[in-house]
Formats: C-alpha cells, structure tokens, sequence
C-alpha cells in the first residue's frame, strides 16, 4: 500500500502561516503526532520524503530506523508572494488567486497544475518501481510531504481533476492510503490521522 503522510504541526501551521518552500520545523506536538504513527506504519519497507525539513523530520519520527529518500518532486507548492503571509489576513481577493484558477502561478510561483504534473508522474514512477508495495496489504511505501501534495495524490488515486484539492481536507500527520487495483490507483482512505499521546 502507499502511504501519503502530510507532516506533523510545523511552527508555521501554528502560526496560521502559509509555508510554501519556507522551512518551519517541527513544532513539540509535531514531533508527537509523528511518534503517533509508528504503530500505524509498521509495515513500511520503503520511505521518501519532501526535501523540507518538517516532512523529513516526520518520516524519521514516522518510520524510525528507515533511510529516508529525498524527492523534490514532493515539495509543497510554491506559493510565491504569498508565502510566509498569515491566513487571516488574506483578503477575498488573495483567496480568488490562491483557491479560484487550476492554471495560475500563484504570487508568481507555481499553479496547482504544475504541482500536478510533477506529482502524478512521481507518483506513477514510484507504482512502476515498486508496484509489489504499493499493491500490498501488508507492505508499504510511505511518502512524507505537505497538504497540496496530498490532495494531488487523492485527485490521481481517484481519476479526477486537480481542481477537486480545494474541496478536501488534509490535516496534519493525517494518512491517505492508495493501492492499485485494474491496473489503476485506487484510494482507500484519506485524512486519517492518530491522536498523539
């Protein structure tokens, strides 16, 4: 099974921060919600992870013991301008630029279109190289990234458009699970996270 973590709480997040390519680290809670899915990913065989240290961080706390294989192709969207700008200070017009266009570079970085292409295409690599997992019950592939990613891999799991990510939901160290059935993926879950002791 592939496994697509969204990392655990970053300091930007309890900030109410947007953090595109900037590098929070983890905050204490972060760490905790990490530690919380050792159980949960026990049968990982195989971590990759976002450059960003938050997502690094978590694969380590996530899958102890583990190398973790960087992939900048699950890096958070390039937000641009908009990056580091609190989110309750955003006014309807920064939020028509940042939820309104599939096709547009918001703040002048990257669209949700792009992020798409390079998503999916990691994706579709990683289900060729190592399809054994992914097709596993009990064997996993597990990749830690941030929240735009996430809904990418759901949108691509389910066969629909890019512009669904605005209509879901990925909270911090929350699970989407994927297999593939027919020749396809397939989701089996999203935003499943594990309360933190």
């Amino acid at each position: 099974m592939l496994v697509v973590v969204r990392h655990g709480q970053s300091q930007a997040n309890e900030e109410g921060l947007i953090a595109g390519h900037v590098d929070p680290p983890l905050t204490a809670l972060g760490e905790r919600q990490a530690i919380a899915l050792q159980e949960e990913l026990a049968g990982v065989e195989l971590v990759v992870a976002s450059p960003l240290s938050r997502a690094r961080r978590t694969g380590e706390l996530a899958a102890p013991g583990r190398e973790v294989i960087v992939s900048p192709d699950f890096i958070e969207l390039d937000y641009g301008s908009f990056d580091g700008r609190r989110l309750d200070e955003l006014t309807r017009e920064d939020w028509d630029e940042l939820a309104g266009r599939y096709e547009h570079e918001v703040g002048g970085g990257e669209s949700l279109a792009q992020l798409d292409l390079r998503v999916h295409e990691a994706l579709h690599q990683l289900a060729r190289e190592h399809g054994d997992l992914v097709a596993s019950a009990d064997r996993h592939l597990a990749v830690f990234t941030h929240a735009s990613p996430v809904k990418s891999a759901a949108a691509w799991a389910l066969g629909v458009h890019g512009s669904v990510a605005w209509r879901m939901r990925s909270d911090n160290c929350a699970m989407t699970t994927i297999t593939w059935r027919g020749g396809s993926p397939y989701l089996l879950s999203h935003n499943v996270t594990v309360r933190p002791r």
